[in-house]
């Protein structure tokens, strides 16, 4: 009995031994971690917001290459802030993670103590104003001879771009012309229909000459098995941190739970949603984009075509301007979706520029985004696409 009582203990210790050596081994790996490796924020940007919920700011993590308007690791940062936004009515919680100091939404509060809360982890902010004559609406400069309606969502709209550098503003500079943006974050075809309907009811208040729809690749119709999906997937323009934690895979569950606290399975997930989610995502574009897998493709577009004859009736013009992705121009994976958006408005007569040509050509390697943890388009890359619109415009009228 004795021999073999022995060699139990032996095992057992020989167990607790490679487990204690583990456990040593992931304290050592998760000490590297937060010393030496470079991780993606694992959290959501912040949104705070004002008394009226019209007026607020979006707060992101400092990260190398992101310049914001406000920095609130600089005394006119924070001054510029609290001017802004003096008092606040929510402040939104970031996603939980080993380096957040806010995980519930505070309500209520002043600048000056908001303030403490996101300098550690989200210090850079961009101001919104969502009232009906904030600059992001209307642009009407001096002695303007033209008036044009814009359709659309975020890009449009400028998520995460200050005001003077908006899609909508730049337009506006480039041709002279009055704009009225009546593009609305994360509007689809259903509310761009909406949107096109008041401003045809609208045309005697403005005059407008032309109607523009800002088109971006998640705005068709599509089924309830694709529109789900979305919340699985960071669909390039949003980052999705919080929705891991409940994905139907268990690694992504386990390592989003992990995420709260240890750096090293954010790093983990992070890597893991770099190669595994692209993929996805990238999958589910395509899927959008074949008229096998989404039946409501065809009827998108000929709710675009009908916007284009009732804006003719109206004496109004309409064009359909593209917007692609922002993701590695050099390498862009849907070059196939933006012929199959050509062809499905040539087919109905849809006047259509596709600014995809002007990113490949005009990108200069340049950083085209917001964060990393928002795809939209930053300023330069808003530039980019009014640029191309003024031109295309001015093409047409000299034609």
């Amino acid at each position: 009995m004795q021999p073999s009582r022995a060699t139990g203990q032996r095992k057992s210790l020989a167990v607790a031994t490679i487990f204690i050596g583990i456990c040593l081994g992931l304290g050592a790996c998760e000490l590297l971690t937060r010393s030496f490796a470079h991780l993606r924020a694992h959290f959501n940007r912040v949104t705070v917001v004002y008394w009226d919920t019209r007026q607020g700011a979006d707060c992101y993590p400092r990260e190398e290459g992101t310049e914001l308007p406000i920095d609130l690791d600089k005394e006119e940062g924070r001054a510029a802030f609290q001017r802004a936004l003096p008092y606040l009515r929510n402040l939104y919680p970031i996603s939980q993670g080993p380096e957040a100091s806010l995980n519930e939404m505070v309500e209520n509060i002043s600048a000056t103590r908001a303030v403490p809360l996101l300098r550690p982890v989200t210090p850079l902010c961009v101001l919104f104003n969502s009232q009906p004559d904030s600059p992001r609406y209307i642009v009407s400069p001096d002695h303007f001879k033209d008036s044009i309606a814009l359709l659309g969502d975020s890009f449009v709209y400028g998520q995460g771009v200050e005001e003077s550098r908006t899609f909508t503003r730049q337009l506006s500079d480039l041709t002279g012309a009055r704009i009225h943006s009546y593009a609305s974050p994360g509007d689809n075809i259903s509310e761009v229909m909406r949107q096109f309907q008041t401003a045809l009811s609208e045309k005697s208040k403005f005059h407008f000459s032309r109607i523009i729809y800002v088109f971006v690749l998640n705005d068709p119709g599509m089924p309830p098995e694709l529109k789900n999906q979305q919340n699985q997937i960071d669909d390039f323009m949003n980052i999705r941190w919080a929705a891991w934690r409940e994905h139907e895979s268990f690694i992504f569950r386990t390592l989003g739970d992990l995420s709260e606290y240890s750096m090293m399975a954010g790093l983990l997930l992070d890597r893991v949603l770099t190669a595994a989610v692209r993929r996805q995502t990238i999958q589910w574009y395509l899927d959008i984009f074949d008229s096998r897998t989404n039946p409501l493709l065809e009827r998108t577009f000929d709710a675009i075509s009908s916007m284009n004859n009732e804006a003719h009736k109206a004496g109004i013009d309409f064009q359909l301007v593209v917007y692609p992705l922002m993701v590695d121009m050099r390498h862009y994976p849907f070059d196939r979706i933006h012929d199959t958006i050509r062809e499905l408005a040539a087919k109905r007569g849809i006047p259509t520029l596709d600014l995809l040509p002007a990113f490949k050509r005009d990108h200069n390697n340049h950083r085209l985004v917001v964060h990393s943890i928002d795809g939209h388009p930053n300023s330069f890359a808003q530039g980019i696409a009014a640029r191309a619109t003024a031109k295309y415009l001015n093409e047409l009228k000299r034609r």
